[in-house]
């Protein structure tokens, strides 16, 4: 028998496991209730949607200033070990002292995380 690539997901449509297995292991999994589908995957670049495996799409928030807009809904904004739920398509940032920050947008399993740098 020869081993396939397969992912397993979340609720979500989040990979949470990828690898390589016979396929009948794979169909006995998802058998017994295991999200899981046959192709080859990754966290960083696929998704599950509706039992097919995407790639996950570019990320169509922008930074604007000090601002960070078309974000979609929801998202993460992350900055440091701080993280924001936004739930209205922007973020206003501001920083307690000047300097260059990352700040990371993670926009669930559809779009790939996005990292932009700002200056304060």
């Amino acid at each position: 028998m020869t081993a396939v690539p397969f992912v397993r997901f979340d609720a979500d449509g989040r990979v949470t496991d990828f690898g390589q297995q016979e396929v009948e292991f794979i169909v006995e999994e998802r058998l017994s209730g295991v999200r899981i589908v046959g192709g080859e995957g990754h966290p960083a670049t696929h998704w599950v949607d509706a039992g097919t495996l995407r790639l996950r799409e570019p990320n169509p928030a922008v930074l604007d200033g000090l601002a960070i807009r078309a974000l979609p809904v929801p998202s993460k904004v992350t900055i440091g070990a701080a993280a924001y739920e936004v739930t209205d398509g922007s973020a206003e940032l501001s920083f307690a002292l000047p300097g260059t920050y990352v700040v990371r947008v993670d926009s669930g399993p559809r779009f790939l995380v996005s990292d932009f740098e700002v200056t304060a």
